[in-house]
């Protein structure tokens, strides 16, 4: 269970919760998430938990949780983690250029920044695959790690 101010913001398991959380306080207090802004720009015809975001760092495909409709301010939760290096030939969704600004090693992952226009994301690399600080490389999210959640009612 997560409650801010009181107030129960979501029930569920804590994998539950760290996978499909339904709010932007929610992902970022279990785990950390890159929150970014969004408007809706489409839903899916056939399914309307599959959207189109327009965000800070380009169009994206994305899971919404909760009902959101076309013209709606949304805020993308995407964990760090499901940020990946781009490989050629790998037709996946959400393919985005950034430039590589920092890489930390933590033992089992890199901590890495990635700035996406003016907007600085948190990846986790493996260590065996980091590109050089200051290089452009494309990066990939798939849709069902890009939650299009509706912004906090607190």
């Amino acid at each position: 269970m997560t409650v801010n101010g009181g107030r129960i913001m979501q029930e569920g398991t804590p994998v539950e919760i760290y996978r499909r959380p339904v709010t932007p306080f929610v992902a970022d207090f279990i785990g950390q998430s890159n929150l970014l802004s969004g408007t809706v720009s489409a839903v899916n015809s056939k399914d309307s938990s599959r959207v189109i975001v327009d965000s800070v760092i380009g169009q994206l495909d994305c899971v919404a949780p909760g009902e959101v409709l076309v013209g709606d301010q949304v805020i993308l939760a995407i964990r760090p983690e499901h940020i990946e290096p781009h490989a050629p030939g790998n037709e996946r969704e959400n393919i985005f250029e950034g430039v590589l600004e920092s890489a930390s090693f933590i033992g089992n992952a890199m901590d890495c920044t990635v700035r996406v226009y003016d907007q600085n994301l948190k990846v986790l690399m493996q260590p065996d695959h980091i590109p050089d600080t200051g290089s452009t490389v494309k990066y990939s999210v798939s849709a069902n790690h890009s939650l299009a959640l509706a912004v906090d009612p607190i």
